[in-house]
């Protein structure tokens, strides 16, 4: 399962990041900025993910 987290998030994280800067940015006429902000932190999150389990399974390889 943890390698499952892992293969997951290290496809996510790129996927987040290129579609964050695909997608179009623009300021409207009344000054309100329109972005997918969202994608920031999940790409975040995903790659915070694929670093612990990455870890976790490094350690878990060395312990045995």
């Amino acid at each position: 399962m943890t390698r499952t987290i892992c293969a997951f998030a290290v496809g996510f994280t790129p996927a987040a990041w290129i579609g964050w800067e695909a997608s179009p940015s623009y300021v409207e006429k009344d000054g309100v900025l329109r972005e997918p902000f969202a994608l920031i932190p999940l790409g975040g999150a995903a790659a915070m993910t694929t670093a612990a389990t990455g870890a976790y399974l490094l350690i878990k390889k060395a312990r045995s």
